[in-house]
């Protein structure tokens, strides 16, 4: 969620996914759902939460009840379609190096650092 403000989105989403053993955020993809952010402009790391949480419990409710589940996969390689990957950017782990604001930034991006992370 932080990346999604960062990174100034219009839209955020949802994704119901298998967990990878390896790596993290490389699951198969079993649910999706995108959703507009009106607030855009001035939404904060909370204020995104409070929206996206009920959603992303709709889609996990759904996944149970139309029974999504990837059975044990011996021998095939988990993860995203290839056609897909073009398509999603990663959102790595939030250190402290991203509450760093540099000199050469524009109001955009500190104010999106601001809305993400906090002081």
């Amino acid at each position: 969620m932080q990346h999604t403000i960062l990174a100034g989105e219009k839209f955020t989403g949802v994704t119901l996914q298998t967990l990878d053993e390896h790596s993290f955020d490389r699951g198969i993809i079993l649910a999706q759902e995108r959703y507009s952010i009106s607030s855009y402009k001035t939404c904060t790391y909370t204020g995104l939460r409070e929206f996206i949480t009920p959603k992303a419990a709709e889609v996990l409710v759904k996944g149970l009840q139309c029974r999504l589940f990837a059975p044990p996969l011996v021998g095939i390689a988990g993860g995203i379609p290839k056609d897909q990957l073009q398509n999603l950017r990663q959102a790595p782990k939030i250190t402290s190096q991203d509450k760093e604001i540099h000199s050469n930034w524009g109001g955009t991006e500190i104010l999106n650092r601001y809305r993400a992370l906090g002081r």
